[in-house]
């Protein structure tokens, strides 16, 4: 999987859950090797996270989670086998870091 510092730039300013970051770890970004079809996102949608909440913006989903990443049911694998899709996961920290880093080698 490939993202473009363009791309990540794009993610970065459509963040839904900047309004509602309580820490640099929040919202964690599950970065889609593709585009999720829209009937394997509705069953994504109407499992029940206990709190946990996502959007979904293209072939990204915000992951906003109600008490932390280490005691969600949101988790990556759960995403990749309901989307069938391959994925990675980033907390907004690395993901502002992995900017940084792409802003130093392009200028």
């Amino acid at each position: 999987m490939f993202i473009t510092p363009e791309e990540l730039k794009t993610v970065i300013e459509r963040n839904p859950y900047h309004q509602e970051l309580l820490d640099s770890a929040q919202p964690y970004v599950a970065f889609l090797a593709a585009k999720p079809s829209p009937l394997l996102l509705e069953s994504l949608q109407k499992m029940d996270f206990k709190g946990d909440t996502f959007v979904n913006q293209d072939a990204t989903l915000y992951l906003h989670y109600a008490q932390s990443a280490s005691d969600t049911k949101l988790t990556n694998a759960v995403i990749e086998r309901t989307l069938q899709i391959k994925s990675t996961t980033r907390n907004w920290k690395t993901v502002l870091q992995l900017m940084i880093l792409a802003d130093r080698t392009t200028t």
